[in-house]
């Protein structure tokens, strides 16, 4: 779930805020031994949408920075997975404003 402010009106500069829910899995290639982790995670994100000229369509990079406070390091078949608690992701999303 996303959140945002925008700094300048329709097109420009943005922050906001996101809550997230992952579920992730993990297997030892070694063993085939498998743990799986939800993991909730809270954090700012910051991007800029570009409008296309006049035709709705727009292009918006961003970044989050997210909190996961139950991360930690995974325990699988004798071995560790190390995993940070800070989740960094940059993407591009495209879209279409009606």
């Amino acid at each position: 779930m996303k959140a945002d402010y925008l700094l300048t009106g329709d097109g420009g500069p943005f922050v906001g805020v996101d809550l997230g829910y992952q579920r992730e899995r993990y297997t030892l290639e070694a063993t085939g031994a498998k743990e799986e982790r939800t993991l909730l995670g809270i954090g700012g994100r910051a991007g800029y949408r570009y409008f296309l000229a006049e035709t709705g369509a727009y292009v918006a990079p961003w970044v989050s920075v997210s909190y996961r406070p139950s991360a930690g390091d995974v325990g699988s078949g004798g071995e560790t997975f190390e995993q940070a608690p800070v989740q960094v992701f940059p993407t591009v999303h495209v879209g279409y404003r009606f």
